[in-house]
């Protein structure tokens, strides 16, 4: 296994050595002779040849060499995206190319640095291979620890695994990638999963922690462990689907990329939810196993776990993905299946209310009796895994239920599966570019959005979970022509809305958070940009032919200039439904709040969008929008100055982007 951060570094500790006083001399001619050559065991002829041949060939500039050592540009030369010292063996080595290779070939000959050569083993192979050097001149012919450690991989082939989002959570807002290592052996609990993320403190304020996440103040790390044990993670207890992606690459290929994971053990990288993140830093082992790919120079300035699945897709790395639903979707489609009576009759089972041995006195047939008592099965199993019961609860509730199921009968046929929903690859590109004309109380204006990131509640929902948006810098700048003049409609920094669907067993809470800019009637009646911070929280619900409607309960805070007392807070609520009819998806909302601090009063917004698919990363929109405020200002609380304004957009055309 690869040595613990105590071993890493370019020196180990010099062993005390009574020299001859010929060996000394050499050593001082040798030293005299300049950073060419090499200061290593009697045979440093062999390490002063690979030295002038690299120089011959200028091997650090080699794309594999900045592979290897996650060189990106920077400026006129390179800067490393890892920021583990203990990475580089030059002192320059993390911005300079040519000096880390120098020091690596120097420790392959060196009696001191033998370790380090065994560490970095892919570098190891590559140089060796590139300098045609014989592995019986080095100071370390043999590396057993990470010999033992590939064959104990026992590599067959390797999937891009892809977790959907979980938008309860943000550490998953955006869904999750790593890649799997099948064994030979295709036993599924055998498989190996390669993983990298940020470590982070538990229950850490949520502001807080997308403030250090988005500036980089978390450590990311890479990880190996079983593959069962990520599938309990996503699929049980996270509620998310995966989608196995298998990748093309042959077992060379293979073996070179796990011998850059080898390498990558305990390294740690800034991590950065945006850009340095766990799908950017997959593409690095990708490109290791296929460096002709380029995957990390094609990369945009934003990653998205999505993004590298479609990537590893359009250079034919990736194939078909086969679906895995989550546990919840399992006991969702359970539940479908099944009679409300009888589902009821599981949750009391799971609940405790009844005993299992009861479901078998009821009275309805021996099938139903057999989805009543794997309804409690699975969903006390889920119920444990999500933490949401306790250990000893949970065995004696869930050994009962299996004891009566088993006394039924030998029909033990498995589950149905829900059907598969598109993958993620099918969804719209992450960023979006739209152009459009409308009105504004009569004023005709057209409107330029840019959004670089991610998805909204108006965009197609192909590939994206039902009711669930985030959104960064979503800019929309209009100019108006009557008036020749530009104005700033909105501008988000960010917008997260969660509108969960409660089923019959499963009951997650929606919420919302939103903060940025937008135009707003003020008591003067005129519009005025507004900072919003707003944060909400409520329930939704599948409606069978109406849709996803929800139901949230808000707070607001809104600051500017141009508003009594320069503030207001406010209360409220929103509702909105989404659905869709054929190709077009429609999304409509209501919100109205009260503001009895700062700038009192209320104001009601109403808004309606339909949009129409052209292509997967072009659609054409229709939207309308209504705002209505009677805002009471603190030197006339008498009389109300009542206004309304009206914002018309009747076209819109979007492309989404890569």
């Amino acid at each position: 296994m690869p040595q613990s951060s105590s071993d890493r570094g370019r020196a180990g500790r010099l062993n005390r050595l009574v020299l001859p006083p010929f060996f000394v001399l050499a050593i001082l001619l040798c030293m005299a002779a300049g950073p060419g050559v090499c200061i290593a065991k009697p045979n440093s002829p062999a390490c002063d040849a690979a030295l002038l041949k690299a120089k011959a060939q200028s091997l650090w500039q080699d794309p594999y060499w900045h592979i290897l050592l996650h060189y990106a540009p920077s400026g006129t030369g390179y800067k490393s995206r890892v920021d583990d010292p203990s990475f580089f063996l030059a002192d320059q080595g993390s911005f300079n190319p040519e000096a880390e290779l120098l020091a690596f070939i120097k420790a392959l000959f060196s009696e001191e640095d033998s370790h380090v050569s065994c560490r970095f083993a892919a570098r190891r192979i590559w140089v060796m291979e590139s300098l045609g050097i014989d592995k019986e001149l080095l100071a370390a012919p043999q590396c057993p620890d990470f010999e033992e450690w590939m064959n104990s991989m026992d590599a067959h082939s390797a999937h891009l695994v892809f977790a959907s989002a979980h938008i309860q959570s943000p550490a998953s807002m955006f869904g999750h990638t790593l890649i799997v290592i099948q064994t030979q052996s295709g036993n599924r609990l055998l498989w190996r999963a390669v993983n990298y993320s940020a470590v982070t403190p538990a229950n850490e304020n949520p502001l807080v922690y997308a403030f250090r996440g988005l500036t980089g103040r978390y450590q990311g790390y890479f990880s190996l462990g079983p593959y069962y044990e990520k599938l309990t993670e996503y699929a049980f207890v996270s509620q998310r689907d995966l989608w196995e992606y298998p990748l093309d690459l042959t077992p060379e290929q293979i073996q070179r990329m796990l011998s850059h994971v080898y390498e990558l053990s305990q390294i740690y990288s800034d991590y950065y939810f945006l850009d340095e993140n766990c799908s950017y830093t997959l593409l690095y082992l990708l490109d290791a196993a296929r460096p002709e790919l380029a995957l990390t120079i094609k990369k945009g300035p934003l990653v998205f776990p999505v993004n590298t699945v479609r990537q590893a897709l359009d250079a034919g790395l990736a194939g078909q993905p086969v679906y895995t639903p989550s546990k919840a979707a399992i006991i969702q489609n359970l539940a479908d299946s099944m009679r409300k009576d009888d589902v009821k009759m599981a949750r009391k089972v799971a609940r405790g209310k009844i005993a299992a041995k009861n479901v078998l006195e009821s009275e309805i047939s021996s099938q139903r009796r057999i989805q009543v008592l794997n309804l409690a099965a699975e969903w006390l199993w889920f119920l444990h895994t999500s933490n949401r019961m306790q250990k000893d609860v949970f065995v004696t509730r869930y050994r009962a239920a299996l004891e009566a199921r088993s006394l039924i009968g030998t029909d033990f046929s498995p589950l149905p599966e829900p059907e598969a929903p598109p993958s993620p690859d099918k969804g719209h590109g992450t960023g979006l570019v739209a152009a459009g004309w409308g009105l504004s109380n009569r004023d005709t204006f057209m409107e330029l959005r840019l959004r670089p990131a991610y998805h909204d509640l108006c965009d197609p929902q192909t590939g994206f979970a039902d009711g669930s948006a985030i959104s960064f810098l979503d800019t929309r700048l209009r100019f108006f022509a009557d008036k020749q003049k530009f104005e700033l409609e909105s501008l988000d920094l960010i917008s997260i809305s969660s509108s969960s669907p409660r089923d019959k067993l499963i009951r997650p809470l929606s919420w919302e958070f939103k903060a940025g800019w937008q135009q707003r009637i003020v008591h003067t009646k005129e519009k005025s940009l507004v900072f919003d911070l707003v944060a909400g929280r409520g329930l939704a619900w599948e409606l069978p032919l109406v849709g996803l409607f929800y139901m949230m309960a808000r707070g607001e805070a809104a600051f500017s200039g141009a508003l009594a007392d320069n503030y207001s807070l406010a209360a409220g609520l929103k509702a909105g439904l989404t659905r869709q009819i054929g190709p077009i998806h429609f999304h409509a909302q209501g919100q109205g709040a009260y503001s009895p601090i700062g700038e009192t009063g209320a104001r009601l917004e109403a808004g309606l969008c339909a949009t129409v698919p052209i292509s997967r990363n072009a659609a054409f929109a229709l939207e309308y929008s209504h705002q209505a405020a009677h805002s009471i200002s603190r030197i006339s609380r008498k009389k109300g100055r009542s206004t309304k304004q009206n914002h018309k957009k009747y076209a819109k055309a979007s492309c989404h982007q890569k």
